[in-house]
């Protein structure tokens, strides 16, 4: 029975690497790993799986903190398997996810009780540095962050020492600390429902540092949601770039799809509005709002669910096929669809 179980446990973990890096499924591989978090709870290295999935291909930050946080919280429980070992790594994987969550003065607190290291484990110093420096250059302080940096590159781990170098040749540019400062801000408005702030800060995102495509899905959201008639700008993600999170592409569908409809191209909103529906990245907001939108043509005149990570726009020169890159909207229509 017991070699069973684990035959189980070997495929279930097996169909979790199929599902997240054959099939391009990452809700389904979340499923999977969630699955045996359930199953085998005292566990570390299933919800250290599971974190990262969520952080690196869903980007879904707070189920990703969640898992790590109790992992560190359980390091005094002498009946769990989580040993320092495996609480250094749910440190290193929560720093992680802050600063992708843009929340660096909180990765560096969860961080700082490495900055020692882990004896018989130089990677783990070498990381620690490399994100306390990183989360310094965030906010600004490049003479400190340059100063971590210079650790982590002279320590002997194969795969931090050269990230380490790379952070110390190549340093943010004053533009982008701005803009990454206000694009936290922008998610925290968003994730508190303060729209006019979040649409404010989406601005000031954008005079800073234009290459954000989140802040201009934000700016494009506002407008739409406010039935502006103005130029509106809808970029196409289809892919999240460096440390962009993935929800960034149905959020883009999305409004690409809101954006077809006003234009009364229902049939090519409609092969988006499905794209959304069925790979989500686990944003209920989204799901739900590609859910009215087959059911109905959007109007910014009817009441949605506010996605808090999502919405639309349109074009006077839309392409009809459903992959339309840069949708240009110049006025919004009101007439009903045709599709």
């Amino acid at each position: 029975a017991r070699s069973s179980r684990l035959h189980g446990v070997e495929a279930q973990a097996q169909l979790f690497e199929i599902y997240a890096f054959y099939e391009d499924d990452a809700d389904r591989a979340a499923e999977e790993m969630q699955d045996l978090v359930r199953r085998y709870p005292g566990w570390p290295l299933w919800p250290l799986k599971l974190a990262e999935h969520l952080r690196a291909r869903l980007g879904d930050y707070a189920g990703s903190e969640a898992l790590t946080r109790a992992l560190i919280q359980r390091a005094d429980d002498p009946h769990a398997a989580a040993g320092p070992g495996a609480v250094a790594l749910a440190r290193l994987s929560l720093g992680s996810t802050l600063l992708l969550d843009l929340r660096p003065d909180e990765a560096r607190r969860v961080l700082l009780p490495l900055e020692g290291g882990l004896p018989g484990s130089p990677s783990v110093a070498a990381q620690a540095r490399l994100l306390m420096g990183r989360s310094l250059e965030l906010e600004g302080d490049r003479d400190a962050a340059v100063a971590q940096y210079r650790v982590a590159a002279a320590s002997t781990d194969a795969e931090w020492r050269p990230r380490a170098q790379t952070a110390l040749k190549h340093p943010l540019t004053p533009e982008e600390v701005i803009g990454r400062r206000a694009l936290g801000a922008l998610r925290r408005a968003r994730e508190a429902g303060r729209a006019e702030e979040a649409a404010a800060r989406a601005r000031e995102v954008l005079a800073a540092w234009p290459l954000s495509r989140e802040a201009a899905l934000a700016a494009a959201e506002e407008d739409l949601r406010t039935g502006r008639p103005a130029r509106l700008r809808v970029p196409e993600v289809e892919e999240a770039r460096g440390d962009e999170p993935a929800w960034l592409v149905p959020w883009s569908r999305l409004l690409r799809a809101q954006a077809a409809d006003l234009a009364g191209y229902r049939e090519a909103a409609v092969v988006l509005y499905k794209k959304v529906y069925e790979r989500a990245c686990r944003r209920a907001e989204l799901r739900l709002a590609a859910a009215e939108g087959l059911r109905a043509p959007f109007r910014p005149e009817t009441p949605r669910a506010a996605p808090s990570a999502p919405a639309g726009t349109r074009g006077t020169s839309l392409p009809t096929a459903p992959g339309a890159g840069l949708l240009v909207v110049r006025r919004f229509s009101t007439a009903t669809s045709t599709g």
